[in-house]
């Protein structure tokens, strides 16, 4: 009898499905990550006050539709102003419930989350039409 290795399984075929659906995931990650660091850049250069950003981040959500599986990309662009919200939380604990709101719609976005991207979305505009 001889030792020979267990068998090894079969690689994926380089183009199948999967790669499509890695590719897509990739770009959007990096026009999120991509667009918060703009919106981050435009909060703490920003000199009109915390309110002012508020109000500006929530103006862009509220032209922006909720993302859906059609979605063009240019549109998941707009979701990188959720990177302001950490700033928006440390200069006036009143935004804390729309900073955490804009945190969870940012990580449902990353994670491509459809479901909880909808959620989360719902509820940011929902908190920005009460400012």
């Amino acid at each position: 009898m001889t030792d020979l290795p267990p068998p090894q399984p079969a690689l994926p075929e380089p183009g199948g499905p999967g790669r499509a659906q890695l590719m897509l995931f990739g770009l959007l990650a990096g026009v999120v990550l991509g667009a918060g660091s703009l919106g981050l850049a435009w909060a703490v250069a920003a000199d009109e006050g915390t309110d002012a950003d508020a109000e500006a981040v929530c103006g862009i959500i509220e032209r922006t539709e909720i993302p859906g599986e059609d979605t063009p990309v240019e549109e998941l662009r707009r979701w990188g102003v959720t990177e302001v919200a950490p700033s928006l939380a440390a200069r006036e604990p009143e935004y804390r419930e729309l900073a955490d709101a804009l945190e969870q719609a940012a990580r449902a976005v990353r994670n491509f989350d459809r479901d909880e991207i909808e959620r989360a979305a719902t509820r940011v505009k929902e908190l920005c039409a009460d400012l």
